[in-house]
């Protein structure tokens, strides 16, 4: 069993990068941390720790130029970070008037949905 987080998690998300699986969880401790899976050794290594001031909503990983996670916040902010730097690569107002629940990624755009009953649709560039 993996107690990683101060509170309870709020979200979950998992992909791969560079052949690593990869776990991502959000906490109502205001932090989104990267797993790698190591699932034949019952094992789950930190991979990168982001913390923010509020707590997280939602979250969701994305994998393309660079490995990115998208992380949605209960300000209604997107935070853009960058899996290899930790850096904060873009801020996004989301336009929604409550608590951002989900996130899902396409292809070519990501997509939100709110409590305020709304879903909007964001592109990559």
């Amino acid at each position: 069993m993996l107690r990683p987080f101060r509170s309870a998690v709020t979200c979950l998300a998992g992909g791969v990068a560079r052949g690593a699986e990869l776990l991502v969880a959000g906490s109502a401790d205001s932090s989104v941390r990267v797993f790698r899976i190591l699932a034949a050794k019952n094992q789950y290594p930190l991979v990168k720790s982001f913390r923010e001031s509020s707590s997280v909503p939602a979250v969701d990983a994305v994998w393309l130029e660079g490995h990115l996670v998208l992380a949605a916040y209960s300000d209604q902010v997107l935070k853009v970070w960058s899996l290899a730097s930790g850096a904060c690569l873009r801020r996004l107002a989301s336009g929604h008037t409550d608590t951002i629940a989900g996130v899902a990624v396409g292809p070519e755009a990501f997509y939100t949905a709110a409590h305020d009953g709304t879903l909007r649709r964001w592109h990559f560039a």
